[in-house]
């Protein structure tokens, strides 16, 4: 029953991440949406996208060999969604992902994390001026430096225009701001 409780809070957590995105994006440049996505609604282009891995990790917590290290079966399920609204006037990419990490022995580890980024343009002449943001929420370690299991909430606001200097070459200017807790 915890699990079902848990599935239930994933899922509506990956809806209202989507619904909520609209106002969100990294400090990436919108792209264009690919001419072959698989949803096409109007000027609204969505790419879903969903990732599975299921194996066996020997050395879930990075010992060495001679501390006995610990192992289980892990499981990850990522649906992830990339969004592309193209105006007259304004273009719009979001892109939000959801990961649940399942651990058979340790189920404690189990987690659900997710992150959402957004952009919104304003394509003038020479000037296409920008406003970004994004959010992380993970309770799993990041990187193979950290071991940690602990949770990351961040958070990436920013500010900018990107100005054409000739019709290949390009150049940006942003304020960014990010936080970590």
């Amino acid at each position: 029953m915890l699990h079902q409780k848990r599935f239930a809070t994933g899922v509506a957590i990956v809806v209202v991440s989507i619904v909520m995105s609209a106002a969100l994006r990294a400090q990436e440049a919108v792209t264009n949406p690919p001419a072959d996505a698989p949803f096409l609604l109007g000027p609204l282009t969505l790419a879903p996208v969903i990732d599975s891995y299921i194996g066996h990790d020997d050395n879930l917590f990075n010992q060495s060999s001679s501390a006995n290290p610990q192992g289980d079966i892990t499981g990850t399920f990522s649906p992830m969604v990339n969004a592309w609204l193209t105006t007259a006037r304004a273009r719009a990419n979001v892109r939000a992902r959801s990961d649940l990490y399942y651990y058979g022995e340790f189920s404690d580890l189990s987690a659900l994390d997710w992150n959402v980024d957004a952009r919104i343009e304003l394509p003038l002449n020479r000037l296409v001026p920008f406003v970004s943001s994004g959010l992380v929420k993970t309770n799993n370690s990041q990187n193979l430096e950290v071991d940690a299991y602990a949770g990351l909430m961040s958070t990436r606001y920013g500010v900018g225009t990107s100005i054409r200097l000739t019709s290949r070459i390009s150049t940006e200017i942003s304020v960014r701001r990010s936080q970590q807790d």
